[in-house]
């Protein structure tokens, strides 16, 4: 029986944003960075950082706590940038401590009220023992970066 429940947990990187904490799906994690040089992209929403070149490919930046409508903060060579795929998108996503990786049952996830959250951006919160992590819905959050990333690349 437990091995079945094994099974059925799901393994999420955990990182803080302001007081918060969050989690992101690690099958979605490509990997982690510290802060790099961000080339700036005129134009683009102001939660977007820029671009970076990433062995060859270039990915926007998002500044999650600014997408997330929280207040930003001053970023360090320290300041963490977790690198998503969903599909063939990516990326990186400037969050302020990278603080776990942690199984999830999905018993202790609940859905996110439609009213709680502005664009959908939070799927839902997991309860672990006296601990509430944000779910981010990195599918719905990810549906602008083709966008941002066609936007850098076009050279006219």
């Amino acid at each position: 029986m437990t091995g079945d429940m094994d099974k059925a947990s799901e393994q999420y990187v955990v990182f803080k944003l302001a007081a918060s904490e969050y989690a992101i799906n690690i099958a979605y994690v490509a990997e982690l960075l510290r802060m790099v040089a961000i080339t700036p992209l005129p134009a683009s929403p102001e939660w977007v950082l820029g671009v970076v070149n990433l062995r060859g490919k270039v990915i926007p930046v998002i500044d999650l706590r600014v997408r997330l409508s929280l207040p930003a903060e001053a970023l360090d060579l320290n300041t963490p940038i977790i690198v998503t795929q969903v599909d063939d998108v990516m990326a990186g996503l400037v969050v302020d401590d990278v603080t776990d990786v942690l199984s999830v049952d999905p018993n202790a996830l609940t859905r996110a009220h439609e009213s709680l959250t502005s664009d959908h951006l939070i799927a839902g919160v997991a309860k672990i023992q006296d601990r509430l992590l944000l779910i981010v819905n990195l599918p719905r959050l990810s549906a602008d970066f083709p966008r941002i990333a066609t936007a850098g690349s076009e050279v006219g």
